[in-house]
C-alpha cells in the first residue's frame, strides 16, 4: 500500500524563501532567529561634534540631530572592482581564539520580509545567553538586584522563570505598566529581536515621550525594569509583521554607553535623543539588500574601507553606526562617494557572519591588516550552491574529523558557519574529486546546528548528524521503512521523518507534544511535512517558530490538524463550489481556506470574513503575494489607527480597506478580460498541435506505403516496359510513385497549413499575460 502526498511549494502570509542560512545564519532569522549580539558604538556624529569617541570617556550628546549618523540602516553591496585575495593562502587567516560561550555573529536580514524562517528559527537561539549577556550584566548597576542561571550558564533576573522548553520567561510579578486585562498573559522572549520583525504578537514598551522607538520586553525586563524610569515607559500586547515590531533598544550603544551612563546620572536626556534619532533612521535589509529603485534607497548612506583596502565591501549606515564608528577602526572607513544605480541593489556585507566576527575580534586588538586580509578572502569565495551538487574541483572543501560524522562543507559555509565556533576543532580541510552538495545545506541539519550554538550544546547538532546518516534525505518523493512521528493525540495526513524530527523538534525541546506515529506496512511511502518541498512548509514554520517563543502552543497544533487533509489553492484556476471566506458589507472578495488559514487566520481584520458555501467558480483573491502585501497593508492600518470593537476586534481602516477593494475589483477586471481568452487561446493551440499531430502521423504513414510500393513496382521478370506510371493531382503535384504518395503529401499539406496558424495567437498571449502580471 502506497500513502503519497502531493508536493507544492506554498508561501505563506510571511512569503518566506525556501532557502535556509546556518545558524549564524543558520541563517535564520534572528527571527526565528537565534541570538544575536549588537554592539553600538557612539556614532561619528559624536567625533565631529567634538565629543570623543573613547570607550571610557561617552558623555552628553549635544543635539538629536547629532546623533542621527549614528543609527543603523539597511546593507548591501554595489558593484565595485573584482576583488583580489591579498592573503597568502586560500584558507581564513588564524583568529585569536575565542571563549566557547561567545556570540557568534549576527544577522540583520529581514527573515519575514524574504525568507527563511527556518533560518531565523535556527539563528534564533544562536547568540542568546551567552557568556557576554554575564558580562554586560556586570556592567549594569544594581537594577536588577538579583540574577540566577539558566541551563546554559548564564544569568538572567531573578523574578524571571524559565519556560520548560527554556525558549522564553514568565513571572509572577508583571510590570505595571501593562493593561490589567494583559498581565496574566505576560511573556518574556528569550532573545531580542533587534535585527527583524517579530512575526508574532508580543509584549512592546515605549517610552512616553518617544511612543514610536520599540522595546522588547527582553530588554525592559534586563535593563530598564527595577530603574528610576520604569514608570516613564508603557507597554501592551502588540501584533508581529509591522516595523513597530523591531526593538531599537538592544543594541550595544544602548546599552553598555547611553543606558549606564543615564542611570548613573539618573538623565534621560541623551537616551532620548538617541532614541529620536533611532525612529527616523531605516532599518538594515541585510544580505539581501535593497535595490536602487526602492523608495527607501535615497536615505541610503554607505562606507566603504578608506583606500579602497577591501575592494568591493561596504557598509549600510547603520552597521557602520552599530559596528565601526567609535572602534579602533573608526578612521578606516569613509563615506562612499558612489551613488547607487536604479537597476542595482547593494548588500551590505557587515552581516555576513565571518565577516561580522572578524571586525569583532581584530577591532579589539587594533589589528587592521588581519581583518582586511580576512575580509578579502571571505569576499572571494563563491557563495554555497546549497544542495545543488557541484564538482569539488569548483571550490575548497572541509570535512569532520574521522571519529565525527562524514560531512562535506563548502568553503563559504566553513568561513560563515563554522569558525568562531566550538565547532571549529572538528572539521579540517577536506581533498577528494567528486560530484557533491554542501551538507550544512540540508535543513535539519541548518537548523540543528543553530540550536547546538544557542544552547552551547553541540551534541544537538550531533545527534541530528547520527539521525540523517541513518535515513534518506528529506524529499518530495517521500521515504519508506523508517520511524515517523506527529502529533501529541494523533492527526491523520501529517508525517515527520526521523531526520526532521530530530533537528526540528528535538533540537528546541518540543518533543514532549509530539510522538511516535504507529508501524506502517512495510513499503508504504510517505512524504515528510517539514520538508522544503513540502506544499505547506511555508505557514507550518511561522506556527512553529511561534509556538518555540511563546506560551501558545495549541496555535500550532490547531493548525496542522485544520490543514493536514486542506486542499491547496489551485491559484490562477478557479475553484467551484468549496468552501469561501466572502468578505462583509457586500464585497465579494473571496479566499479559499487554504489561503485563510494561511492568510487570515489569528490575524486583524480576521472577523470581517464570514464562511459560506457558494456555487459556481470564483477565483481566490489572496494567492498571490501582491494580494497579501496589500492586506497586510490594510490590517497593519487598522492596528496603527487603535480602534476596537466591544469584542476586542481592530476595527478596520477605512480608507485603506477601499483602497484595497478599488484595486481588487480592478484586479478582477482585468483577470476577466485576460485569463479566460488567455485559456481560449491556449486550448484553441493545444486542439491545432493535436490536429497537427495526426496529420504528421498520417502523413508519415502513407508515405512509408508509397516508398515500400514504388521499390515493389520497380522489379520486373521479363521486358522494362517502355513507359511509366506516375500519380498526382494540382494541389499536391505530380510525380509520384503511387496513389499512397500523394495520399501522404496532402496530409503533410494539412498539417503545414494548421502549424501556420497560430502564430499570431502567440504574440497575443503573451501581451494578455503581461497585462495581468501588472496586477496578479
Amino acid at each position: 500500500m502506497t500513502s503519497r502526498k502531493s508536493w507544492q511549494f506554498l508561501l505563506g502570509d510571511s512569503e518566506l524563501s525556501p532557502r535556509f542560512r546556518l545558524h549564524t545564519r543558520l541563517v535564520l532569522p534572528s527571527g526565528v532567529r537565534l541570538a544575536f549580539k549588537y554592539r553600538w558604538i557612539a556614532p561619528a556624529a559624536l567625533i565631529e561634534a567634538g565629543i570623543s569617541s573613547d570607550r571610557n570617556h561617552c558623555h552628553s550628546l549635544p543635539t538629536a540631530t547629532a546623533l542621527y549618523p549614528l543609527l543603523r540602516i539597511t546593507m548591501s553591496r554595489p558593484p565595485l572592482p573584482p576583488r583580489p585575495n591579498n592573503s597568502q593562502s586560500d584558507r581564513p587567516p588564524p583568529l585569536p581564539a575565542r571563549k566557547p560561550s561567545q556570540p557568534f555573529g549576527q544577522s540583520t536580514s529581514n527573515a519575514f520580509h524574504r525568507s527563511d524562517a527556518m533560518e531565523y528559527l535556527g539563528q534564533k537561539f544562536e547568540g542568546l545567553f551567552t557568556n557576554d549577556d554575564t558580562v554586560r550584566n556586570d556592567r549594569r548597576s544594581n537594577q536588577n538586584s538579583g540574577t540566577r542561571k539558566a541551563d546554559s550558564a548564564v544569568e538572567y533576573p531573578s523574578h524571571l522563570r524559565p519556560s520548560p522548553t527554556g525558549n522564553f520567561f514568565v513571572t509572577s510579578s508583571p510590570p505595571s505598566c501593562l493593561p490589567r486585562d494583559q498581565r496574566r498573559g505576560y511573556f518574556i522572549g528569550r532573545g531580542c529581536p533587534n535585527d527583524s520583525n517579530l512575526p508574532h504578537d508580543a509584549f512592546w514598551f515605549r517610552h512616553i515621550d518617544v511612543p514610536n522607538f520599540s522595546v522588547c520586553s527582553r530588554c525592559f525586563e534586563y535593563h530598564i525594569r527595577g530603574t528610576n524610569f520604569e514608570l516613564d515607559f508603557t507597554g501592551k500586547l502588540e501584533p508581529g509583521q509591522t516595523d513597530a515590531a523591531r526593538c531599537m533598544f538592544g543594541h550595544l550603544h544602548m546599552t553598555d554607553r547611553l543606558w549606564p551612563q543615564a542611570l548613573g546620572t539618573n538623565d534621560l536626556q541623551y537616551v532620548k535623543m538617541y532614541m529620536e534619532a533611532m525612529v527616523r533612521v531605516p532599518n538594515c535589509r541585510g544580505v539581501a539588500g535593497i535595490a536602487g529603485s526602492d523608495s527607501a534607497a535615497g536615505r541610503m548612506k554607505w562606507y566603504q574601507a578608506r583606500h579602497d583596502a577591501i575592494p568591493g565591501m561596504i557598509a549600510c549606515e547603520a552597521c557602520y553606526s552599530a559596528n565601526i564608528v567609535g572602534s579602533n577602526f573608526d578612521s578606516r572607513f569613509v563615506l562612499s562617494g558612489t551613488e547607487q544605480p536604479q537597476d542595482i541593489t547593494w548588500a551590505c556585507d557587515i552581516p555576513i557572519p565571518y565577516i561580522n566576527r572578524a571586525l569583532s575580534e581584530y577591532e579589539k586588538s587594533n589589528d587592521w591588516l588581519k581583518f582586511v586580509a580576512a575580509a578579502n578572502t571571505r569576499l572571494s569565495k563563491p557563495p554555497c550552491n546549497g544542495m545543488a551538487v557541484v564538482n569539488s574541483s569548483s571550490r575548497n572543501w572541509y570535512g569532520t574529523s574521522a571519529r565525527l560524522y562524514d560531512l562535506d562543507v563548502c568553503e563559504t559555509c566553513y568561513m560563515d558557519q563554522v569558525c568562531f565556533t566550538t565547532f571549529e576543532s572538528d572539521f579540517g580541510p577536506k581533498s577528494f574529486n567528486k560530484d557533491l552538495f554542501c551538507d550544512l545545506a540540508i535543513p535539519p541539519l541548518k537548523v540543528a546546528y543553530g540550536a547546538a550554538l544557542g544552547y552551547e550544546k553541540n551534541s544537538i547538532f550531533w545527534d541530528t548528524c547520527r539521525v540523517q546518516s541513518q535515513t534518506p534525505l528529506c524529499k518530495s518523493s517521500g521515504m519508506t521503512g523508517v520511524q515517523w512521528y506527529t502529533i501529541k493525540g494523533g492527526c491523520d495526513n501529517f508525517d515527520i521523518c526521523p531526520t526532521c524530527y530530530t533537528g526540528w523538534i528535538c533540537a528546541f525541546r518540543m518533543e514532549s507534544f509530539f510522538e511516535p506515529q504507529k508501524p506502517v506496512p512495510a513499503g508504504t511511502t510517505k512524504g515528510c511535512d517539514f520538508s522544503l518541498e513540502s506544499q505547506k512548509i511555508g505557514p507550518l514554520i511561522i506556527r512553529y517558530l511561534i509556538a518555540t517563543d511563546m506560551p501558545d502552543r495549541e496555535q500550532l497544533f490547531s493548525h496542522i490538524r485544520r490543514t493536514s487533509s486542506l486542499s491547496l489553492c489551485t491559484g490562477i484556476k478557479q475553484q467551484m463550489a468549496r468552501f469561501w471566506r466572502v468578505g462583509l458589507r457586500g464585497d465579494p472578495m473571496s479566499v479559499c481556506p487554504s489561503c485563510y488559514e494561511d492568510v487570515l487566520r489569528d490575524k486583524p481584520l480576521s472577523h470581517i470574513f464570514q464562511q459560506q458555501i457558494t456555487p459556481g467558480k470564483h477565483l481566490c483573491d489572496l494567492y498571490s503575494a501582491n494580494m497579501r502585501g496589500r492586506w497586510r497593508q490594510v490590517w497593519q492600518a487598522s492596528v496603527a489607527q487603535g480602534i476596537k470593537d466591544s469584542q476586542g476586534n481592530y476595527a478596520p481602516d477605512e480608507t485603506a480597506l477601499a483602497q484595497f477593494i478599488d484595486y481588487r475589483n480592478h484586479r478582477t477586471q482585468v483577470f476577466l478580460q485576460t485569463i479566460p481568452e488567455m485559456n481560449r487561446l491556449e486550448a484553441a493551440a493545444q486542439n491545432r498541435l493535436f490536429q497537427q499531430q495526426r496529420l504528421n502521423r498520417n502523413s508519415n504513414f502513407y508515405n512509408h506505403l508509397n516508398m515500400t510500393a514504388s521499390v515493389a513496382n520497380g522489379i520486373h521478370y521479363g521486358p522494362v516496359p517502355a513507359y511509366t506510371t506516375t500519380y498526382g493531382n494540382s494541389s499536391v503535384g505530380y510525380g509520384y510513385a503511387t496513389p499512397w504518395g500523394v495520399e501522404g503529401a496532402a496530409y503533410g499539406q494539412q498539417a503545414n497549413a494548421i502549424a501556420s496558424q497560430g502564430h499570431g495567437d502567440f504574440a497575443r498571449i503573451a501581451y494578455l499575460e503581461a497585462l495581468w502580471k501588472e496586477v496578479e
